[in-house]
């Protein structure tokens, strides 16, 4: 669904507020109404783009990783399987959202949602692999989900520290890991291999 300019910061407006609430209570702890007068909207405003919470959490999930693969284009998604720019893309996208760091860091529900991102992260990298290789791509949702997880455990990691380690450190050290599951998707879908 397309919305235009006013509508995108309207709904990212309501989906940083969910991370900022969330930082302070449980989700289902979260009313409407509080969410409405932290993001400065009407009840009528949060009604025309979603129906509840839950639904404001998936669309936040779906917008971090149309970003992070700028809207499902296969090339990018292609360059997920191993390089830093797919680590850097990550980093960026959820950097965007200004209450990420502390939602991670603060609340209770942060492993839901981390769990949830890496499911929609690896299922965008699988469905490109699957349209591109058809059954040689059978395994590979194994790799793709261990880098995709790897990828997002290791940014919650540092979010998480102190951070006298600088990011770009961080992930300069992770892209030879992830450069390495690259090529063996290359090579399970190539038929080099068939099976772990």
């Amino acid at each position: 669904m397309k919305t235009d300019r006013r509508s995108q910061k309207t709904i990212f407006a309501i989906q940083n507020t969910v991370l900022q609430l969330l930082c302070t209570r449980r989700m289902n702890e979260i009313k409407i109404v509080d969410l409405c007068m932290a993001a400065d909207i009407n009840r009528t405003t949060f009604y025309l783009h979603y129906h509840n919470i839950t639904e404001v959490l998936k669309s936040l999930l779906d917008d971090m990783a149309a970003q992070i693969f700028e809207d499902d284009d296969d090339e990018n998604i292609a360059k997920a399987g191993g390089t830093l720019e797919f680590l850097t893309a990550c980093a960026e996208t959820l950097d965007r959202y200004e209450y990420f760091g502390a939602f991670v860091q603060k609340s209770s529900d942060a492993d839901y949602l981390l769990t949830n991102l890496k499911n929609v992260l690896s299922e965008k990298i699988f469905h490109y692999f699957s349209r591109k290789y058809g059954a040689a791509a059978g395994n590979a949702k194994y790799i793709i989900r261990f880098l995709a997880g790897g990828v997002l455990d290791v940014y919650v990691e540092w979010l998480k520290s102190d951070k006298t380690v600088a990011l770009d450190g961080v992930l300069n050290v992770c892209t030879p890991m992830v450069t390495a599951g690259k090529e063996l998707l290359e090579k399970l879908t190539d038929g080099e291999i068939n099976q772990f």
